[in-house]
Parts: structure tokens; C-alpha cells; sequence
């Protein structure tokens, strides 16, 4: 650690901080009755915990002398040790029993039961709102449990393991515990308790069958691997990361297993032996990538191409890296392959197979054709980007649809899963809702949960003191900024080190007494690769340092001190904890993991200020953080000057609400919540009714037996195509043919059903004299025969809504470029297929809901008809539906009924058709979807091709055709 010692003795000019006022147990009193209830009832409920752990000691200190045969309550859960702990098992939060109330939300929500998280995970609760929630439930879940766990210690085989319990050996004193180091290191000791083993009590969810396993894919590997000096074997080092973390507390109730690439090109012989190791050591199973592949693929297609339009950063695509754009394409589907036979062999019926980053964006999709009922979840770690950048992507709708495969699709913000779904409607024509997708006759559900860093894991602990202390001593009277970055353009590495040239320029009472310790990392998955764009940040970064220095800086002193790759994991803690100000200015990114380790490793006596990026991701979360604009360097200036001279009481309370978000959102909360969700997303997508394509020779056999048929046909998207301007919609002269030839026959009976007006279908193919019509979504019915009149389906129907909702949609004709309005006899519709793709479907979706809050208590209502892009309003109980049970009336007084009934439509509007001929006591009824989707009806078929090839068949059987006269 000498490398960061500076020989600096300048003082501070700032006052010294006045003593820390002491916390109590009681939270701050409210006006508000019921929050200051709330509040007590979790103190009290804390106290009879506490008081019950006491009995529990008396207990086992009995039972040792064997005299005892009382029941005994095992320790709090937060109490365990974890797995990818560090040395000291017990929790940073420990020490403040009574007096924390982040500590006491952690807690309550390690008890949260993970169904109702689930259920607020689909409705679209924000984070915040979970977590309120969960700590209203979670207190009712814990008192519930005391008994049960009670029984549950005592009869585990691991109690007689159980350490002594004299208090004298097993509890540490608040008052006694460790030395404290200055106004920065805080013993995370308070009590310290018996170690259960028993996995049990462990909070993890049970997600998978006994024989069941959780697959979790990835490129990045839970161990690196490198050469060894000698050049002839590997070194394994444990990789720390926060999906790692969540499938390993995972594995404590659940089998698991890890698919990763291994990161390095091993040869042929060596990889039997890798394979062994990884698997017995990590339960690892590594995919290998031969170096054809593995450079094209990794720095080629997913980092030269995907990352900048990932961070919509189109301008840092190198394009010149990219001059052999077919073969980073091939490797990237090569890869996604190579991944796929790996899984395949490990799948086994139950599994879930989680995917984890945009790597790996076509292995849903290939994992579904192999494996149709699988369940499956994707998380997107990186942001996700605009439609605008999504599309300068060459494969842009086959990795949309490699994702789609999944049955649940995470993000860490819902603008990341906005922008997803408005890319999926753009580019695909889907129907995306802010909360699912309904994709190849499945519902792929979205959710929202950050992925953070646990903060279990980065206890500051006794092994840390003498770091902590050296770090003090090399900058004894100096502010510390810490800044802990990759080498990528995304971090605005440059960024921070100008804005802290425009500090030391606006601020020259600082000069000599503060000091930037920047931490460089340089990751490179492929040994010896280094892309341009890292050359360049490389080069920036340097200079400014140089210049920054060489300015403000003497031979006793430099204001930023450049660390690449120099610090072990216990070190970069140690500076995290002593550090004032943590200083985080990535210009784009999914979540920066640097500011929650930050978090984690504060004291919570003196903590320090987090500066963090507004392009960083869940800034919203992070209410405690100071936020500035990373492109705005006066800004930053201003803030940190701000940081330097906060009082300690604002400090406190900034820190607490930080503290309580990376407690909320860390992996264990992830995990509880994603992987519930893709159970229960793949449950419901099989709920979803699943229709086969339709057999039309089979149909075409079964109506020719028939003796009297009934045949209802969608006019636009069914029988004719969507054309975008309404007057090409013509039906062409085979079609005309065809309906001819049926209505000739005198068994069938035939209806044409359309959402447009009596004349437009008139105009079309009215000169048909034996063809039925529905008008305005069956509002107007006309029977087959020469010169039959329209009719209502229904009398006195009210219409005086039309005028406010012909208001309203004509406003929105008005501001939205290409959208039209079409007003009928007893509906109004809202056209938008021709605006823009991004900008129409907005305004579509806010008119919907404000049309529905509109008609609420008025008898209309709205539909939203996504795959034909318009809104029609038309008068409640009137549909298609209702026409076909007045022409099913109508039939009855004829002397044979119908023997089949076929039915065919493309879109929503044909749902209350389908719904109704379910109703029908005959089995002989044929409901079919044109293009496959999820509908209520039994088939579907492929297109409107399709439909006149099925048409011409039941029309061409001559030899049995009886003619009307």
C-alpha cells in the first residue's frame, strides 16, 4: 500500500466535526398516527426477539449440562454464515441492534415470503413500493416463524455441534468490542451467537424439485483462469460478481450448476482435466470457444458492436474492427450454439435455465425449439438502448427474438424495459405492454429488479484495521475521493478527471488538501486483445493526469493518483471505508456496482458522500447520493465542494437511505424475487391456450359430408389484406370468385363481418346477392338475399357518448402526424399505422387509458387493436358476438340447423366471435386465427393466403353442389 502514501502535511480547512449524537432504538417521531404504530411495533417485536435469544442461551447452556429438555429458539437468520462471506461470519449490521433501522429493514425482508413478492414483482410496484410492503409483511411472517424454528433447531442433527454458549465466551459487549480506528472503523460485532448449520433456516427459495436443477448461463466464468508463470498450467482465482453471488446462496436450498465461457484459449488435451477441476471445485461446466471464434465473437460482435449501441453510444462502434461484420456474426451464433449443446446435455424436465447477459441473446430461442416447455429467464445487465440505436444493429429482429424465447425478461430500471418493449412493438408489430409480451402463441413476462452487490459480502472486519490504518497515516490531514472505474468509454474516466481540474481551478483553497485515488481496471477477456477505443480512453486518461498533476501538484503532493490493477479486494475495501467521497461518472450504464460497494464498506458512525451519475442507472434508488450531470463539469466542481464541507448530521441521513437501498436491492433479494417470477411466468404462459395449426384438408373432408354449413368471415386481415391506404383494400378477382361459388351452394350460408361501415362493404362485395354482412363490429347485420335491409342487433341503443369521444380522438388526429379518424353509425375508431412506430404507439397507449377513465360509467368501451394499429370505441354489449347470436336466432326457425359452423378472424375484435361459438352445444364449430397468436380460438392458420386456399376447397366440389334456381 505504499504506492498511494503522500508526504502531504497540509491541514484540512475545514472546522473539526463536532461528536456524533447518539442514536437510540426509537425511530423519529411522526404526525402521522399510524407510521409512528408501525414504528413501534417493530422495536417491540425486536425486543421480544432479543429477549427470546436470551432464553435461547439459558437453554443450550442446560441442555450441555444435561439437564435441560426445554424447547430453544435458534438465532436470527442474519446471524448465519454465509457462503460467500468473508472470514469474519458475522454481519456488518449486527452492531446496531437497537439502533438501526436499515439493519431492521434487512432483516424483516430476509423474512418476506417470496410469493407476495412475486405478485408485486407482475403488477408493477416500484422498487420503493416492495420494499414498504415487505416490511409490513415481513414482521407478521417473522413473529409467525418463532415457533416452528423453535422446534426446528432443537431437532436438528447439527445442534449438538453447536459451539459453547457461556455468555462470558459467546457474546461480545457493545461496550468492549473491538478497538475503534479513528472516526472511520466500526467492529461489526455486536452479539455473537451460535453458527446453525442446518440449511433449513436458510431464507433462500426453493425454486426447483428435489431431482430438479437451476442452470445458470453466463459468459463470464465464477473463476478466472490464467496462465501460470512457468507458461505450462492454469491459475484459478475466484471471481467476485453479483450473479454469482445470487446463484450460490441459490445452491443452499436448490442444485445448481454454472455454463461459462472459460475466458481463455485452453488446448484440446488440457481440457478434460480444466473440465474436472471446474466441475468438482466450482460446479462449473466450461463451454470452450476456439480462438476462431472466441475474437470475433467476444471483442468483435459483442464489444466493438453491441456495447456502444447497448449505451447508445453509436459513435464508439468500431467500424474498422468490424470490417469482417459476417464472420463477427457467424461467431456470434457459433457461440450461442457451442452454449446450447452444453445445456442441452445438462437439461433435464423441471430445470430452469437462467441467462444472464447480452452475450447470450439467441440462447432462449434455441433452447425453446429444443426444449418447448422449459422454464427460462433472461436478465439484460447492461442498459438497454432506444429503438433508434437497437435498429442500426444488422440481426436486430433475430436477437429480439433469440430473448423472446424466455418466459421471463429482467432489467435492472423500467426505462430499460420501456425501451425493450417499444423496440419488440417497433421492429417485431407485437403486442408490448409494459408487463408482458405475447410472442409465438406464448406471454414472455417483463420485471424490474436491480442487481447489487450483497453487502454481507464486504464486512469490514478485524483483518481490515492495519490497512485502514496505514491508509490513514499516507494521508494524514487529506480529503480522500475515490473513484474506482474499468478502462471503458462508458465510465467517463476523462470526465472525472476534468471536472476535478475545474474543482482545484474554482476552489484553490482545496489545492494541497485533497486527493483523487483513481482505481484503473483493465479486463480483457481474450489474452492480448485491446481494442481501439480502450487505446484512446488509455491515452486521454493519461494526459489529463499529467496535466492535472504537473499544474496543481509538487514533489510532495499530486492531486490524483492513478492505481491500475494494483489493489486486492481487502485493500480496495479499506480505501472504500476511509474515503470521504466516493466519485461515480459513467456517461452511461446499467448499475454501477462500484457505488453499492462503496455503500456496503461505510461506517455507519462518519460516513462518506456518494457523488453519482444521473446516466448511471436506478439513480432514482439512490435518494441519498448527490446526483450531477457527468457532461457537466462545473456541476461536478460545485458538488464535491459541496461533499468536502457537509455536516456530519446530513451525512448520517444520506447514508442511512443509501444504506437501505443496497440492503433491498442486492442478489439475495434478486434471487427472491426473479426466480419465483420465472416459475410463475412459465406457469402462466402454459395456462395460456396453446392452438395447432389448422389441417385444411381435413376441414375441407369434414364440410364436404356436411349438408349445411355456416361461415363467418372477417373482412380485413382475413379475407383481404392490411393495406395502408384504405381505398387499395379491394378484394381481388379470386376472392370474388370464390365467394361466389360458396353462396351459390345451397348449404352454405356465408357472412362477411368487418369493423368499417354498411357501405364500405357494400361497395366491396355487395354485388354478391346471396352473402350476408356484418357492419361496425356488429352493429348492423344484413341477411343473404336480394335486397334484404340493414338491421340493428339490438333497439334503443344509446349513442350520445359519440360526440365527447369524437372530440377527444380528433384532438389526438390533430397532434399526432399520420394518424386518421374514422366515425361510423354507432362507433368511432383511431387509426395510427402510418405515424411513427416509437411516437404513435405512446400517444395510442395514454388515449386507451384515458379513454377508459372517460367511459367508465358510460355504456361504451375501448379496444386497443395492436397488431391493426387503431382504437375503436363502440357501445358496450355490442360486438361481433352479439351478431352471430342474432344470426344463430334467426336460424333457429329454419328447418335444418347448421351441422358445422367455421369461423375465421385475425384480430381482437374477433375474440368475442370465437368466445360466443364455444357457447355453442354442437362440437361440430371451427374457430381459426389468422397468424398464430394467442386467441380463444381451437386453430389457426397461416395467413390470408391460406384462407382463400381453404375457401377454394370447400367452394370446388362440383360433382355434390346443388345450385339455386
Amino acid at each position: 500500500m505504499d504506492y498511494l502514501k503522500t508526504t502531504s502535511n497540509t491541514q484540512s480547512p475545514m472546522r473539526e466535526k463536532p461528536p456524533m449524537p447518539k442514536r437510540t432504538s426509537v425511530a423519529h417521531s411522526s404526525k402521522n398516527g399510524y407510521a409512528r404504530d408501525s414504528r413501534m411495533k417493530i422495536v417491540n417485536s425486536r425486543q421480544s426477539v432479543k429477549e427470546l435469544r436470551g432464553l435461547y442461551l439459558s437453554f443450550l447452556e442446560a441442555d450441555e449440562n444435561g439437564t435441560g429438555e426445554n424447547e430453544v429458539l435458534p438465532k436470527d437468520e442474519d446471524s448465519e454464515t454465509d457462503d460467500e462471506s468473508t472470514e469474519d461470519s458475522e454481519s456488518e449490521y449486527e452492531g446496531t441492534y437497537d439502533s438501526s433501522p436499515e439493519e431492521k429493514k434487512e432483516r424483516i425482508n430476509e423474512n418476506t415470503d417470496s410469493k407476495d413478492d412475486v405478485d408485486g414483482f407482475f403488477l408493477g410496484e416500484t422498487p420503493e413500493e416492495t420494499s414498504n410492503r415487505d416490511e409490513k409483511q415481513g414482521l407478521v411472517a417473522q413473529l409467525q416463524s418463532l415457533h416452528r424454528q423453535l422446534n426446528e433447531v432443537k431437532s436438528s442433527p447439527d445442534f449438538q455441534h453447536l459451539p459453547s454458549t457461556n455468555p462470558s465466551v459467546t457474546t461480545t459487549s457493545k461496550k468492549s468490542g473491538a478497538r475503534s480506528l479513528g472516526r472511520h472503523f466500526t467492529s461489526p460485532l455486536a452479539e455473537e451467537t451460535p453458527k446453525a448449520i442446518d440449511k433449513s433456516q436458510s431464507s433462500a427459495p426453493t425454486v426447483v424439485g428435489e431431482n430438479s436443477k437451476i442452470i445458470a448461463c453466463s459468459i463470464h466464468s465464477p473463476v478466472g483462469m490464467y496462465r501460470s508463470g512457468t507458461g505450462e498450467g492454469w491459475v484459478y482465482k475466484d471471481s467476485f460478481s453479483p450473479f454469482k453471488a445470487a446463484i450460490e446462496y441459490l445452491s443452499s436450498n436448490n442444485e445448481t450448476v454454472f455454463v461459462n465461457w472459460t475466458g481463455a484459449q485452453i488446448d484440446i488435451p488440457s481440457q478434460e482435466g480444466v473440465k474436472t477441476k471446474l466441475w468438482h471445485e466450482y460446479k462449473c461446466v466450461p463451454v470452450f470457444l476456439p480462438e476462431e471464434t472466441a475474437k470475433p465473437f467476444y471483442n468483435g460482435f459483442c464489444h466493438n458492436l453491441l456495447w456502444p449501441i447497448f449505451h447508445n453510444m453509436e459513435d464508439h462502434v468500431d467500424y474498422m474492427a468490424l470490417s469482417a461484420l459476417h464472420d463477427a456474426q457467424n461467431a456470434y451464433v457459433a457461440a450461442n450454439h457451442r452454449f446450447l449443446d452444453v445445456v442441452a446435455n445438462l437439461y433435464n424436465d423441471g430445470d430452469i435455465v437462467m441467462i444472464y447477459g447480452y452475450q447470450l441473446m439467441l440462447l432462449p430461442a434455441l433452447l425453446r425449439k429444443r426444449f418447448p416447455d422449459m422454464k427460462c429467464g433472461f436478465f439484460f445487465n447492461t442498459p438497454f438502448p432506444t429503438s433508434e440505436y437497437w435498429k442500426i444493429i444488422p440481426m436486430r429482429e433475430e436477437l429480439l427474438q433469440g430473448v423472446l424465447g424466455s418466459d421471463l425478461v429482467a432489467f435492472h430500471h423500467y426505462n430499460y424495459a420501456r425501451h425493450f418493449t417499444q423496440t419488440v412493438a417497433s421492429l417485431l408489430g407485437l403486442d408490448a405492454s409494459p408487463r408482458h409480451i405475447e410472442y409465438d402463441r406464448r406471454t414472455v413476462m417483463l420485471a424490474c429488479q436491480p442487481l447489487s452487490v450483497d453487502p454481507r459480502t464486504l464486512r469490514i472486519t478485524d483483518k481490515h484495521k492495519p490497512l485502514i490504518e496505514k491508509l490513514r497515516e499516507n494521508f494524514e490531514g487529506m480529503k480522500v475521493l475515490v473513484g474506482m472505474d474499468r478502462l471503458d468509454f462508458v465510465n467517463g474516466l476523462p470526465h472525472k478527471i476534468l471536472a476535478m481540474e475545474t474543482f482545484l481551478e474554482a476552489f484553490p483553497e482545496w489545492r494541497g488538501k485533497v486527493v483523487l485515488c483513481q482505481v484503473v481496471v483493465d479486463t480483457n477477456k481474450i489474452e492480448g486483445s485491446y481494442s481501439a477505443h480502450k487505446i484512446k480512453v488509455s491515452r486521454q486518461v493519461n494526459e489529463l493526469i499529467g496535466k492535472v498533476n504537473g499544474k496543481y501538484g509538487d514533489v510532495n503532493y499530486f492531486p490524483i493518483k492513478i492505481l491500475r490493477n494494483s489493489l486486492s479486494r481487502d485493500e480496495l475495501m479499506a480505501l472504500y471505508n476511509m474515503a470521504d467521497v466516493a466519485l461515480v461518472t459513467p456517461l452511461r450504464q446499467g448499475l454501477n456496482l462500484c457505488a453499492f460497494e462503496y455503500i456496503a464498506c461505510q461506517s455507519k458512525d462518519d460516513p462518506g458522500v456518494l457523488i453519482y451519475s444521473e446516466f448511471a442507472g436506478c439513480d432514482n434508488l439512490l435518494k441519498g447520493a448527490l446526483l450531477i450531470n457527468p457532461y457537466h463539469t462545473d456541476q461536478i466542481a460545485r458538488t464535491l465542494e459541496r461533499a468536502l464541507v457537509m455536516s456530519p448530521k446530513r451525512k448520517q441521513l444520506r447514508y442511512e437511505s443509501l444504506l437501505q437501498c443496497a440492503t433491498n436491492f442486492n442478489s439475495r433479494t434478486w434471487t427472491k424475487r426473479v426466480f419465483p417470477a420465472i416459475v410463475q411466468a412459465s406457469a402462466r404462459s402454459k395456462e395460456t391456450q396453446i392452438i395447432p395449426n389448422l389441417d385444411i384438408n381435413y376441414l375441407s373432408n369434414v364440410t364436404f359430408r356436411s349438408n349445411k354449413r355456416l361461415i363467418l368471415l372477417d373482412f380485413r386481415g382475413t379475407l383481404l389484406t392490411f393495406e395502408p391506404i384504405p381505398q387499395l383494400n379491394k378484394p381481388s378477382p379470386e376472392l370474388i370468385s370464390t365467394l361466389e361459388s360458396l353462396t351459390k351452394d345451397v348449404r352454405n350460408d356465408v357472412f362477411v363481418l368487418g369493423g368499417v361501415s354498411s357501405e364500405i362493404l357494400e361497395d366491396s362485395l355487395g354485388h354478391i346477392p346471396n352473402l350476408g354482412f356484418v357492419a361496425e363490429y356488429g352493429y348492423f347485420v344484413r341477411y343473404p338475399g336480394k335486397d334484404q335491409p340493414w338491421q340493428t342487433v339490438r333497439s334503443n341503443i344509446n349513442l350520445w357518448w359519440k360526440k365527447d369521444v369524437a372530440y377527444v380522438l380528433e384532438y389526438f388526429s390533430d397532434n399526432t402526424p399520420g394518424s386518421f379518424l374514422e366515425v361510423g353509425e354507432s362507433c368511432v375508431t383511431w387509426h395510427f399505422r402510418d405515424t411513427d412506430k416509437d411516437f404513435g404507439l405512446a400517444p395510442a397507449r395514454l388515449l386507451q387509458m384515458q379513454l377508459e377513465q372517460m367511459l367508465q360509467y358510460q355504456p361504451a368501451q375501448a379496444v386497443l387493436v395492436f397488431e391493426k394499429k387503431y382504437i375503436v370505441v363502440h357501445s358496450t354489449g355490442i360486438h361481433k358476438g352479439t351478431a352471430i347470436r342474432h344470426i344463430m336466432k334467426n336460424c333457429e326457425n329454419k328447418e335444418s340447423p347448421y351441422e358445422i359452423v367455421i369461423a375465421l378472424g385475425d384480430d381482437k375484435t374477433d375474440e368475442a366471435m370465437f368466445k360466443q361459438l364455444t357457447s355453442l352445444k354442437t362440437n361440430n364449430v371451427w374457430s381459426c386465427s389468422v397468424n398464430m397468436r394467442i386467441s380463444n380460438a381451437q386453430y389457426y392458420i397461416d395467413n390470408v393466403g391460406m384462407v382463400l386456399d381453404l375457401l377454394r376447397n370447400i367452394a370446388d366440389t362440383p360433382d355434390l353442389q346443388s345450385h339455386k334456381e
